[in-house]
């Protein structure tokens, strides 16, 4: 580690579209997910650009399952969890299958990311 503390995304809405963590390599550090749904929720991280990623797929690298009414918060300052040579995106679908494509629905999942 450099020292420095990571960066965050946020978005209050994370569904079946990708979205950037990062447009260029980097790692991630931590992240705060929310799944206010009824259903568990899980969330596909990519190493592409998130204009490139096609959710159902696209390679995914790592998968999160968020229960339902449920809050994951992990943030590490030690070592990063996981090296993205590419890029960062990532996206949120109804089920664990990485050809899932089905969307949460609209503000079901909030997400923060942190990266460096």
């Amino acid at each position: 580690s450099d020292g420095s503390a990571p960066n965050w995304t946020r978005t209050l809405s994370l569904v079946n579209v990708a979205q950037s963590v990062k447009a260029s390599s980097g790692d991630i550090w931590g992240w705060n997910l929310i799944n206010d749904g009824n259903a568990t929720a899980y969330v596909k991280i990519y190493n592409v650009a998130f204009g490139s990623v096609t959710v159902g797929t696209t390679a995914v690298i790592k998968t999160l399952a968020i229960p339902p009414k449920t809050t994951i918060f992990f943030v590490t300052d030690r070592q990063s969890i996981q090296s993205f040579s590419t890029a960062i995106s990532v996206a949120c679908v109804t089920g664990l299958a990485d050809n899932n494509t089905t969307s949460p629905g609209a503000s079901i999942v909030y997400a923060e990311i942190a990266y460096k």
